[in-house]
C-alpha cells in the first residue's frame, strides 16, 4: 500500500509540475539556485586544492620557500612593517649552497611583465622570469629544444632568454627561434631553448612567459619583494633541518641579533597549502552561506505551493477520508509530492552545476570535475528541504476534518 501511495504521489506531482509550468518553475527555482551553487562550489574548491596539492608536490614534497613577506599578513601594520624588510640578495644562494650540507638545490625565481618583439611582431604584456639553471630540479618546466639557463649564462650575465610555448608561436609562428634575436623592451636577446606547454591556471595562461638569468634580470630591472628562494633538501624526509641551517645561515647575514625576530618568511608546503586551504574554506563558507539562503527560499516556496495544493484539494481529501483513508496516508501524500517538487529542482541544480563545472574546466582551465557524491549531497538536500518545508502543508491536509472537507466549495 505504502508502495503504491509513493507511486501515485510521486505521478501526482509531476502531473502538477507540467499542469502548472510557470509555477512549478518559480516554486523550485530557489532549489535550482541553491544546489546548483553547492554543487560548482564544492567542485571548484576540491579542484583547487587538489591542483594546488599536487603542484606543490611536484615541486618536491618537502621543498621549502624564503622570501622577504610573510603571505600571511592581517594587518596593514605588518604589511608595512614586512615591506620594509631588506630585500633578499643573489649571494643568498651560493652561500646556502656552500653552508647548508642538508639542502641539495637551490633556485630563484622573481618575476615582471614586459612586451617582447620580434622583426614588427610583438606580444601583449608578458611575465619576464628572472631565474636559474636549478629551478628545473623543482618545477614542471621542459624544454622542448634548445637549451635553459646555464650556470655559465648568470656568471656571465649573458643577454639570452628561454621562450615560452604561447611566446614562441605569437613571434615566430612554425619557426625555429633558436639563436635568434628578440627584443625586450628594446633590449636585444638571443634566443637558446623553448619551453614545452604548461598549460592554464585560473584561466591564465603558464605559457606566456620568457625566462633569463637571474643576474640579467638584477641588471636590467633590480630585485623587489617578490623575489623568492625555493629550497630542495636532499632526500624526502623532513625538511626541518635544511630549514634551521637556511634560518641560521640568513640570520647571520642579514646582521641579526639573538633578541631579533627573523627579517625574512620560510615557508613550507604544508604552510603554503593550508594557507590555500583557509583562503579556500572562507570563499567557501560564504558560498555556502548563499546557497543555504537559496534551499531555504526555496523550501518556503515549496511550502507557499503545497499550502496552496492544500486549498485547492480541500474536497478531494474530504472525498478520500471519507473512502477511508487515514491521517497518515494524507500525510505521506503530500510529503512526498513536496519532496518530488524539491527533488525535480534539485535534478535540475544538478545538471546546471555539472554544466558549469564542465565550462569552467574547457573554457577557463580550471582543473575541476563534480565527484559522485556531491552530486547525491544535491539529491540529499534537496528532498530534505521538500520534507521539512513540506511538513507543515501535509500535517494540515491531514488534520482537516472530512466532513468539512467535503462541505468546502
Amino acid at each position: 500500500m505504502g508502495t503504491k501511495i509513493l507511486i501515485e504521489s510521486v505521478i501526482m506531482a509531476l502531473r502538477s509540475l507540467v499542469t502548472n509550468k510557470m509555477r512549478s518553475i518559480l516554486t523550485t527555482l530557489g532549489i535550482v539556485i541553491g544546489v546548483m551553487t553547492v554543487v560548482v562550489l564544492i567542485s571548484v574548491v576540491l579542484g583547487l586544492n587538489d591542483y594546488v596539492a599536487n603542484l606543490l608536490s611536484s615541486m618536491g614534497s618537502n621543498t621549502f620557500y624564503v622570501s622577504k613577506m610573510n603571505p600571511m599578513i592581517t594587518s596593514d601594520e605588518e604589511w608595512w612593517d614586512q615591506r620594509n624588510r631588506p630585500d633578499l640578495e643573489l649571494e643568498y644562494i651560493d652561500a646556502i649552497r656552500r653552508n647548508c650540507p642538508h639542502v641539495e638545490f637551490v633556485a630563484t625565481r622573481v618575476i615582471t611583465q614586459k612586451k617582447i618583439s620580434y622583426k614588427g611582431r610583438t606580444t601583449n604584456y608578458l611575465f619576464v622570469l628572472g631565474t636559474n639553471e636549478e629551478i628545473q630540479n623543482m618545477d614542471d618546466m621542459e624544454v622542448k629544444s634548445g637549451r635553459f639557463v646555464t650556470v655559465a649564462d648568470e656568471l656571465a650575465t649573458s643577454y639570452i632568454c628561454v621562450l615560452g610555448y604561447e611566446t614562441r608561436e605569437t613571434l615566430f609562428g612554425n619557426t625555429d627561434p633558436i639563436n635568434k634575436r628578440v627584443k625586450i623592451e628594446g633590449m636585444p636577446f638571443t634566443v637558446v631553448g623553448t619551453l614545452d606547454k604548461l598549460g592554464s591556471v585560473f584561466g591564465q595562461s603558464r605559457d606566456n612567459i620568457v625566462c633569463i638569468p637571474i643576474t640579467t634580470f638584477k641588471k636590467l630591472y633590480g630585485l623587489n619583494q617578490f623575489m623568492m628562494l625555493m629550497v630542495k633538501p636532499y632526500g624526502e624526509g623532513s625538511p626541518e633541518p635544511a630549514i634551521e641551517e637556511v634560518r641560521q645561515l640568513l640570520r647571520r647575514m642579514r646582521g641579526l641579533r639573538a633578541d631579533e625576530e627573523d627579517n625574512f618568511a620560510i615557508r613550507t608546503q604544508e604552510a603554503m597549502l593550508s594557507l590555500f586551504h583557509s583562503l579556500t574554506g572562507a570563499i567557501f563558507a560564504v558560498m555556502i552561506g548563499v546557497g543555504g539562503i537559496s534551499l531555504v527560499v526555496g523550501g518556503v516556496g515549496i511550502m507557499n505551493i503545497m499550502l496552496v495544493s492544500v486549498t485547492e484539494r480541500t474536497r478531494e481529501i474530504g472525498i478520500r477520508k471519507a473512502l477511508g483513508a487515514r491521517r497518515r496516508d494524507i500525510l505521506f501524500q503530500f510529503l512526498t509530492e513536496a519532496a518530488s517538487l524539491s527533488l525535480v529542482g534539485g535534478i535540475l541544480g544538478i545538471l546546471l552545476g555539472v554544466g558549469v563545472v564542465k565550462l569552467l574546466s574547457v573554457n577557463i582551465g580550471l582543473p575541476v570535475s563534480t565527484p559522485p557524491w556531491v552530486i547525491i549531497l544535491g539529491v540529499t538536500f534537496s528532498v530534505l528541504v521538500g520534507i521539512l518545508f513540506g511538513i507543515y502543508p501535509a500535517n494540515k491536509a491531514a488534520r482537516l476534518h472530512p466532513i468539512e472537507a467535503l462541505r468546502f466549495e
